[in-house]
């Protein structure tokens, strides 16, 4: 119960802090979670092969790492954007002929 309090006293009341950071991406993530797990796997697996090509020491498994977090993000963002279109009524606008 410690960290959740701790939790709860640094993001403060109304969770203002949280919207003034970039920790505003992180819930769109857990909302597309299936899509990020799967794709999380498959990207795991081709950035483990880049990391066997390029070598493994700090700088490339940091960009790997990076490269991994940007392309969930993407991914979850863009299946999110792809949700609510679907969901949107598209009508047709049809000429009007006097």
């Amino acid at each position: 119960m410690a960290p959740a309090y701790l939790a709860a006293q640094a993001v403060g009341e109304g969770r203002r802090s949280l919207k003034r950071t970039p920790v505003v991406v992180i819930p769109k993530v857990g909302q597309q979670m299936l899509v990020v797990f799967v794709v999380g796997t498959v990207t795991a697996q081709v950035l483990g092969i880049v990391l066997d090509h390029a070598g493994r020491n700090d700088v490339t498994i940091a960009a790997a790492n990076l490269a991994g977090f940007a392309i969930l993000i993407f991914v979850a963002h863009g299946v999110a954007w792809s949700k609510s279109v679907q969901g949107k009524k598209v009508t047709a606008k049809r000429p009007v002929f006097p």
